[in-house]
């Protein structure tokens, strides 16, 4: 039932809607026709608006005539509103057609329609006729006037009827169609068309058309009233059926309950399985809604990264692009070594203010010290593959030699010297000049027979004349250097250089400069030889002159001529080149424009000095039959030489003959004054070499070339030092042999490998060809042969290597084995070189192995392994070939020793003497920087390092290469001596931990058993020793004794020293049984290596007497101090401090021992000395006038003790304040003593009344009272205030101090006692019986004295 009503329910629903849907098109159609009514209306309207002339609306430009007809101006022309008008202003643009009401320029002229005649085109013309009163009246029509426009707007034209006169206007206009439509538009809006009785039609239109829209808005009301009909009668129909099924759904609501009770447990399992698989359906869904978008996520990352890739590789596309240009101008400006050298002097040259900035010396310092390391890193890298063609075969080397008759480009021509030892190459902006060593015939004297002997010898000119090349390169340097610090402005440069040292070759590198070396016709040549042997002096610039003469003065040469003619400031062979700016300026712009580095302006009015090998003067030895043109005179020699020498003395021809005998004389005083001085040096142990570089060193700075060795052997006596020569003797003459036995059995066996590997080579071609078609084979052939070629040049090298320990080992093992081979070597070769080359013999059972086996890995550039126990001497073979490392690559740099770095660097030891700890700390740091600096980008060495390794098969851990020999040995050397004088240097602060913290670096840096552990061992005993850590101190102490053993020898003075210092700890910690043990040791060494009669000696004996003081055990130090006095005596040094330190100790214990006229001479002699070093040695000298006056007051010889005691009153005026006051005190009681002991009964009896006066003011003080005068001050501050005063000035003598004290206390007195001491004490005098007591006190200042003294004595006994 309910189905079949709601049926009928949805068939009425769809009737109703269909109404509605006929009545909304019957309200549409009526619209329609409404609509179209509507148009019809409108265009009735419009028609009778045209014909009324309101819709006649236009506008253009035209030319109007003037009346004359002869002129014509451009106007606007414009219809609108019933008027025909013409504006006078026209946009420049001009006008197109538009809407005329936007117009709002002011109008010109105009007329009504009505009044207008006529319209008629006349030629090209537009004729306008039309009535106009006589007095014509212009009406302005814009925005100016705009209630004018609005009536305009409203007030139709009207024709005029007054009889008016007829006027014409006459426009032309460029378009014909423009005149035409004009014309229609003027004659339309004149007479416009008539249409009949169209208002009334209109009028029934209108009412029409309301009638349609009333009828509309019924059928919209009747509508309206079908929707709420029908929306009424739907809300019945559902109420009804809601309470239908309301009633329904109670009586199935019983049925369902039924339902629900039987089919409760079915239904809540198929819930629970509809829900699982609803669950498991949604979950499907979901997992698969997010793989899609997960993969929908990973499309587009996929798209982005292929975008972003796709930029990311355009970015880096266009980034190396530019890093490859910026890398091109980078490596065009790195290579230019010798611009970036100028412009590193130049920033160091700058300088801020007179004051010296740390920071800013450690910028500049790292600026050029840097390039200096660049250029060291390549020059080394291209010596070394250089230095490893010359032992490979032509057809596989890197870099070729330049042809002979350019050798002579950059460097020195010697042409008593065989081109074959030379080889040039010129890569990366550097020259290269390589030397190698030769043999040649030679005659010796033989000590046996007292005659001569030819033998072949090994000479080494070559090499000496690149090593003379570089020293002058250096010392120019150095010049340059220097006066650049005063003078920016100067003009001279020398190349930065370097000499390389690797596998017997010397390479001297050169950076190449900016000059034109064409030796013929070269463009840049001022001054010097060209290859033609003519002179070149063209030079017109008077301060190249300046600083040419400026340079020769400093390096004291004698400024002589050439020819005859020419005038030569330095050396003949000496060319001076102008700089060729045009490449530098190119690199400067490319610095700028890239930014790249931030420069100071180069300057380029620069000159270089180059061939500098023969700048330094010959050394003439006149007992020899010839002279060699490579033995030169050291600049260090030239310094301290007392006049400028010829360079060119017995070198060219011309000179005259003063400048040969001062030459000659140089020679002579070198020989024997220098040498002379420098043995003496050695004798005293002012200097103490303690190795080959040390030894070297001492040498050189004595301006003494290491040729003159054999005369320091020859002259000296001790026998440390007779060692140390022979030692260096024996290395260096190692040295020249495989330099040339070596590199010839190289240069051998090379040969012997090419043939062998030569047929190899073919035979393999061959059976590649004969395997395959010749098409086919080309490119495997061609890939084959390349790999083939590098495998091949591998093993070359290997094999070569190879051969190079094994010659190393035969030669090392013939030079320290046993046997006849070895005495045979020693005799015939190492012997026989000795005599030719030093004038002397070496002993070999004299030679200290560990110094030995140390220079020869120093001088020969060697690296192999050894420890304390190789028994060289002893076995055949003491070394193995797994013990042998190969060559080490060794490099000397510019010193640079003028810069502000190395200025200030090098004046860490005075400052660490004079005790200026912080300022030596600052200053060895800057060393050590320049150490890291040098240090750095050493990568390819230490592979090379790593590559010698692979040539052997060492396994013992104990021989590995330590980092010292990881790099240059004098760099490292530098290094590990830089880190103990830091250690020790912190021991100045107490810092122990830092100290031994840098003493444990530099040990890890040195060779094994290397002497230059021993400091680093003794700075952390001394921590030990501090810390109370005997047993590590100990065992530093055993190590060192060792090392010095092995290094040294059983008894040199080193040991002394060592003994010394551990006595010296133990006395200061008063354990002194075990310091004088040490110190007995010490004497002991010290006679067995120095002799009895030495000063080191009797600075022993002294030691061990200042000991036995501290024993006070007096007889026995008298003992040692009189014995070191004899020792100084016997040596002539009574003269020296040391000698004044020693009388001191012994007037000091003659006073002890009431000795008192012998301390009296001891002390005078002491006095002396001091006297001579009052500057330094003031507290000393006090200290010696303190024991003379103690012994004057004892002797009683008061006039000289009071003088005394004056003079020592004024000294301490010099001391600082502290001292000032134990001194002073000291004098105080001497001068006391002095009056004190002169004194009799009664004035003993005057001295205890007032001393009884004094401990009465003294109880007063105690009770509270102010203190006796001396400004109002407290018992507790009285002996401060007394003293204070005198440290300001207000007592400049003792008779002042005395005089104050004295009226003081008697001023109290009075106040006290009632007594007036000073009007009294005359008359106490006189009734003294006692003459002597009279005098005494007769004298007014020794009253003063006296009473003065004792308050003073009693103030100090009790505080």
């Amino acid at each position: 039932m309910i189905d079949t009503e709601q049926e009928e329910y949805i068939k009425e629903q769809i009737r109703e809607r269909q109404e509605i849907k006929a009545q909304e098109e019957k309200i549409k159609q009526a619209f329609a026709l409404y609509q179209l009514q509507n148009q019809e209306n409108q265009q009735i309207n419009d028609k009778i608006q045209e014909q009324k002339g309101q819709n006649f609306k236009f506008a253009s430009v035209v030319n109007k005539q003037s009346h004359t007809g002869i002129l014509s101006h451009k106007r606007l022309l414009v219809l609108y509103n019933g008027y025909l008008a013409y504006y006078s202003k026209v946009s420049p643009d001009g006008y197109s057609e538009g809407k005329p009401e936007e117009i709002i320029e002011p109008v010109k002229q105009c007329v009504s329609i009505y009044n207008i005649l006529k319209c008629y085109p006349q030629g090209n013309k537009l004729v306008v006729e039309f009535y106009s009163s006589h007095k014509r009246r212009k009406i302005r029509l814009s925005q100016e006037n705009p209630s004018t426009l609005q009536q305009q707007k409203t007030i139709k034209p009207q024709q005029t009827m007054k009889s008016e006169r007829i006027s014409k206007w006459i426009f032309t206009s460029e378009n014909e169609d423009t005149k035409k439509k004009w014309d229609r538009l003027i004659n339309r809006a004149k007479e416009p068309p008539q249409y009949v009785n169209l208002e009334e039609e209109y009028k029934k239109k209108r009412e029409e058309e309301e009638k349609l829209r009333q009828q509309i808005e019924k059928e919209k009301e009747k509508l309206d009233q079908l929707k709420q009909e029908q929306e009424r009668r739907r809300m019945e129909k559902e109420e009804e059926i809601r309470k239908q099924n309301e009633l329904k759904k109670l009586e199935l609501q019983q049925e369902e309950l039924d339902k629900l009770l039987r089919e409760e447990e079915e239904e809540r399992k198929r819930k629970q399985a509809e829900a699982e698989r609803l669950q498991q359906e949604e979950q499907k869904r979901e997992e698969e809604r997010l793989r899609n978008l997960e993969l929908e996520e990973k499309e587009r990352q996929l798209k982005e990264l292929l975008y972003q890739k796709q930029l990311e590789e355009e970015l880096i596309k266009k980034n190396k692009l530019e890093q490859v240009k910026k890398q091109q101008m980078l490596e065009e400006i790195n290579n230019q070594w010798m611009y970036r050298y100028l412009q590193a002097l130049e920033v160091n040259s700058l300088t801020s203010d007179q004051n010296f900035n740390y920071e800013e010396t450690i910028i500049k310092g790292k600026f050029i010290y840097s390039v200096i390391n660049d250029f060291k890193n390549k020059a080394l890298e291209i010596a070394r593959t250089i230095i490893d063609d010359m032992l490979m075969p032509s057809e596989n080397q890197v870099y070729y030699p330049v042809p002979e008759n350019q050798y002579e480009e950059y460097f020195t021509h010697h042409p008593h010297i065989e081109n074959s030892l030379f080889r040039v190459y010129y890569q990366e902006n550097i020259a290269f000049k390589v030397a190698i060593s030769n043999m040649k015939d030679s005659f010796i004297n033989d000590q046996a027979t007292q005659q001569q002997e030819q033998v072949s010898v090994y000479y080494e000119e070559a090499i000496k004349h690149l090593t003379n090349e570089f020293r002058a390169l250096n010392t120019l340097n150095n010049v340059v250097i220097q006066e650049l610090q005063s003078n920016p402005k100067f003009s001279l440069r020398v190349p930065l250089a370097c000499l390389i040292e690797f596998k017997g070759l010397v390479v001297l590198a050169l950076s190449i400069p900016c000059i034109d070396p064409n030796l013929s016709d070269s463009q840049t040549l001022l001054k010097g030889y060209n290859n033609q042997d003519q002179f070149i002096n063209i030079n017109k610039d008077q301060k190249l002159n300046q600083d040419l003469r400026r340079v020769a003065e400093v390096l004291k040469l004698k400024v002589h001529k050439v020819n005859e003619i020419e005038e030569v400031e330095l050396c003949s062979t000496v060319q001076v080149h102008t700089k060729l700016n045009s490449d530098y300026e190119e690199l400067r712009n490319c610095e700028n424009v890239e930014n790249i580095k931030d420069f100071a302006p180069q300057n380029l009015n620069i000159y270089f000095i180059l061939k500098c090998g023969n700048l330094f003067p010959l050394d003439i030895n006149l007992d020899s039959e010839m002279t060699h043109p490579h033995h030169k005179l050291r600049p260090e020699f030239l310094q301290s030489y007392n006049l400028p020498l010829n360079s060119d003395g017995l070198v060219t021809e011309g000179n005259e003959e003063i400048d040969e005998l001062e030459l000659s004389n140089a020679s002579q005083y070198l020989r024997n004054e220098q040498i002379l001085k420098l043995v003496q040096q050695f004798e005293n142990l002012d200097i103490l070499p303690l190795d080959s570089l040390q030894l070297c060193q001492a040498f050189h700075e004595n301006g003494i070339n290491m040729r003159y060795l054999g005369e320091v052997y020859n002259q000296s006596t001790l026998p440390h030092l007779k060692e140390i020569c022979q030692v260096e003797i024996v290395a260096r003459i190692s040295k020249k042999i495989i330099r040339n036995k070596v590199f010839d059995s190289i240069i051998q066996k090379q040969l012997e490998i090419e043939k062998p590997l030569s047929r190899f080579e073919m035979s393999q071609t061959k059976s590649r060809l004969s395997n395959s078609s010749r098409m086919a084979s080309i490119l495997p052939f061609a890939s084959d042969i390349l790999n083939f070629q590098k495998e091949l040049k591998q093993q070359l090298q290997l094999n070569i290597e190879q051969q190079i320990a094994e010659n190393l080992l035969d030669f090392l093992n013939l030079l320290l084995g046993s046997g006849e081979e070895t005495e045979f070597f020693w005799s015939s070769i190492i012997n026989k070189q000795a005599l030719h080359d030093y004038g002397c013999q070496v002993n070999k059972q004299e030679i200290i192995k560990g110094a030995l086996l140390h220079s020869l890995k120093y001088h020969c550039k060697l690296d192999f392994a050894f420890d304390q126990d190789t028994g060289i001497f002893e076995q055949i073979n003491p070394l193995r070939k797994d013990q042998i490392f190969g060559f080490i690559p060794s490099v000397k740099l510019f010193d640079m020793k003028y810069l502000d770095i190395n200025k200030v660097g090098d004046l860490y030891k005075k400052q660490m003497k004079a005790g200026q700890n912080e300022q030596a700390l600052q200053s060895i740091n800057l060393k050590l920087n320049i150490v890291s600096w040098l240090k750095q980008n050493n990568s390819d060495q230490q592979n090379q390092q790593q590559q010698n390794h692979n040539f052997s098969a060492m396994s013992n851990q104990e021989n590995q290469i330590s980092e010292a020999q990881q790099y240059d040995q004098n760099l490292a050397f530098e290094e590990i001596r830089l880190l103990s004088d830091q250690s020790e240097l912190l021991l100045n602060f107490f810092n122990f931990e830092d100290s031994t913290l840098k003493a444990v670096q530099a040990l890890d840096l040195s060779p094994i058993a290397h002497i230059c552990q021993v400091k680093c061992l003794g700075n952390i005993m001394r921590t030990k020793l501090v810390k109370s850590d005997n047993q590590k101190a100990m065992e530093c102490f055993d190590r060192a004794v060792q090392i010095i053993e092995f290094h040294l020898g059983p008894f040199h003075p080193l040991h002394t020293i060592l003994y010394s210092l551990l006595g010296c700890f133990y006395s200061q910690k008063k354990y002194y049984e075990e310091a004088l043990a040490l110190y007995r040791s010490s004497l002991i060494n010290s006679k067995k290596s120095l002799g009895d009669f030495h000063t080191h000696t009797a600075e022993v004996y002294k030691d061990i007497g200042v000991l036995y003081m501290q024993m006070s055990m007096n007889d026995e130090s008298f003992v040692s101090f009189e014995q070191s006095y004899k020792i100084y005596i016997q040596c002539k040094k009574s003269d020296t401090i040391a000698f004044a330190e020693v009388c001191y100790y012994l007037a000091t214990v003659c006073l002890i021992q009431s000795k008192f006229e012998e301390c009296q001479t001891y002390s005078l002699k002491s006095i002396k000395i001091y006297e001579n070093h009052h500057e330094t040695q003031l507290k000393k000298l006090i200290d010696s006038l303190l024991i003379l006056c103690r012994a004057l007051e004892i002797i009683r010889d008061h006039e000289k003790c009071l003088e005394n005691a004056d003079l020592i009153w004024n000294l301490a005026k010099n001391l600082d304040l502290a001292e000032q006051n134990n001194v002073y005190e000291q004098v105080i009681k001497i001068v006391l003593q002095v009056f004190v002991s002169n004194m009799q009964l009664e004035k003993v009896n005057l001295l205890n009344t007032l001393t009884q006066c004094i401990d009465d003011q003294i109880q007063e003080v105690k009770s509270g009272v102010n203190y006796i005068g001396f400004d109002n001050q407290l018992y507790s501050q009285g002996l401060n205030y007394i003293l204070e005063q005198i440290n300001v000035g207000v007592y400049s003598s003792i008779e002042g101090f005395v005089n104050v004290t004295l009226q003081t206390i008697c001023r109290n007195l009075e106040y006290l006692y009632s007594v007036s001491f000073f009007d009294n004490y005359k008359e106490n005098i006189f009734s003294i019986e006692d003459p002597n007591l009279k005098i005494a006190f007769e004298n007014y200042e020794h009253i003063q004295m006296f009473v003065s003294y004792l308050f003073m004595a009693d103030i100090l006994k009790r505080y």
